[in-house]
């Protein structure tokens, strides 16, 4: 068979992009796809289109548990949908990411960075808790901010915004397929505190050359 992987790959996306736009319920599709892949298991000739249904059926059913399979601990049951004051105590599952752009003729400096957190300290409790949340800083990170760091981050939880106007983008969609349903807006370094400068894990390589890097091309050539 020419191209087994097309045709392996395309039944799979096209359940994952099914999924994302079905609100309703997914036995109809599920039975459908087991049904077809029993019929066309017997007929040799047809026995394509019965793995086709099956990897559908996977690509289907992965999306729709990522997007609405919600635990006890999720951050969406205990933050709720308005912004509040809460500190997360986890580790950064990324290394900071650095952004400058211009805004009135001034450069404006903003660093992001994702956060698995374990644990939810709100003005009246703390919980354990569990997820992946997107925190901002309008400063540039120090080089002791890298993956792996444990730390306790204290800002603002909100949901992303959404689309401005139909069809425009969402970025509350978009983080949402990575897992993301929250960000966290810090105001200075003060709201960081590292919990593991005793202890700290080492670099990864790939952070440190990228930073050598990044350090080496922005000196002018004639240095």
């Amino acid at each position: 068979m020419r191209r087994p992987m097309l045709w392996m790959t395309v039944p799979f996306m096209i359940g994952i992009v099914d999924a994302d736009y079905w609100a309703r319920s997914i036995w109809p599709f599920l039975l459908s796809a087991m049904v077809i892949t029993v019929a066309y298991s017997f007929f040799k000739p047809s026995r394509v289109a019965g793995w086709a249904a099956m990897l559908f059926a996977i690509g289907f059913v992965n999306q729709t548990f990522h997007l609405r399979h919600t635990p006890e601990n999720d951050l969406r049951k205990l933050a709720g949908d308005k912004p509040q004051i809460v500190s997360l105590t986890g580790c950064l599952a990324t290394t900071p990411e650095h952004r400058v752009s211009e805004m009135r003729g001034a450069e404006r400096l903003r660093s992001s960075v994702e956060l698995e957190f374990a644990e939810i300290q709100t003005n009246w409790s703390t919980l354990p808790a569990i997820g992946t949340v997107l925190v901002s800083a309008p400063l540039r990170l120090y080089k002791r901010f890298y993956v792996g760091r444990k730390l306790t981050v204290t800002g603002i939880l909100e949901q992303p915004p959404v689309e401005q106007a139909l069809g425009m983008f969402s970025y509350r969609d978009y983080l949402a397929r990575r897992g993301i349903h929250f960000q966290l807006r810090t105001k200075s370094l003060r709201d960081w505190r590292l919990l593991d400068e005793g202890d700290s894990p080492p670099m990864p390589l790939s952070v440190g050359f990228q930073r050598w890097a990044r350090d080496a091309l922005s000196k002018p050539l004639c240095e």
